[in-house]
């Protein structure tokens, strides 16, 4: 609260200095979805982990950015040379 200056009005919206707005549930979550450290709530705390470089290059690989949400139903992509 000590960050929003008086003149707003929208300050008395939230709650008092040492309330939770968003309570959090941080956490570090590897490649393939797994969370590999936390979630952390409530609570003011550093949260970290070893990462596994390789394992990033790895999920690239196996994530179909265009292809998983495509509808080939309803839209067709072209591209005029």
């Amino acid at each position: 609260m000590k960050d929003i200056p008086n003149k707003y009005e929208f300050k008395s919206n939230y709650p008092h200095d040492r309330e939770w707005i968003n309570k959090g549930n941080s956490c570090v979550i590897d490649p393939t979805g797994k969370i590999i450290a936390g979630p952390v709530s409530e609570k003011e705390e550093i949260i970290y982990s070893d990462i596994d470089l390789d394992a990033i290059a790895e999920a690239k690989w196996i994530f179909d950015v265009a292809g998983h949400y495509s509808r080939p139903d309803i839209f067709e992509f072209r591209v005029r040379k």
